[in-house]
């Protein structure tokens, strides 16, 4: 179609499965660029900002949010607003923090518990094919 422009957004985790499905459509890729890595205090920026365009709007305080993008800040960096943060990890506290007040309750302010209650009612969700506790990774439920 003429005139039609696609503006296209991946986390980089995605990226590569993209590249694989486009391998040798290269004016697909040759517009594209990428992102550098957020840092501490551009990742509280954003989200703070996010929060309030939410629905329902949300008010969040950057010194609470900056205590705990701090604690998902690159692992050796020193705990600063320069600090790379690591992204996928920051998503998740964040995402747990709205619903959190979303709900109506303070939310801790802990990345780490946070994140382990992610990972928990991820692996809830898969239902029979949750992991099994025990052994060296587990096994499916109902098999092998």
């Amino acid at each position: 179609m003429r005139g039609l422009h696609l503006v296209m957004a991946l986390r980089e985790d995605y990226l590569g499965i993209f590249r694989d499905r486009v391998r040798g459509r290269r004016e697909l890729m040759e517009q594209g660029f990428r992102l550098g890595p957020l840092t501490v205090g551009q990742m509280v920026e954003v989200a703070c900002e996010l929060a309030r365009q939410g629905g329902p709007a949300q008010t969040w305080e950057p010194a609470e949010l900056s205590r705990l993008m701090l604690q998902v800040r690159v692992a050796g960096q020193e705990p600063s607003p320069e600090a790379e943060v690591q992204a996928a990890f920051a998503q998740i506290v964040c995402r747990s923090l709205w619903e959190e007040r979303a709900q109506g309750r303070a939310g801790q302010l802990e990345a780490e518990p946070m994140l382990h209650q992610y990972l928990e009612a991820t692996l809830e969700r898969l239902g029979p094919l949750k992991l099994q506790p025990g052994g060296a990774g587990g096994t499916a439920r109902g098999g092998a």
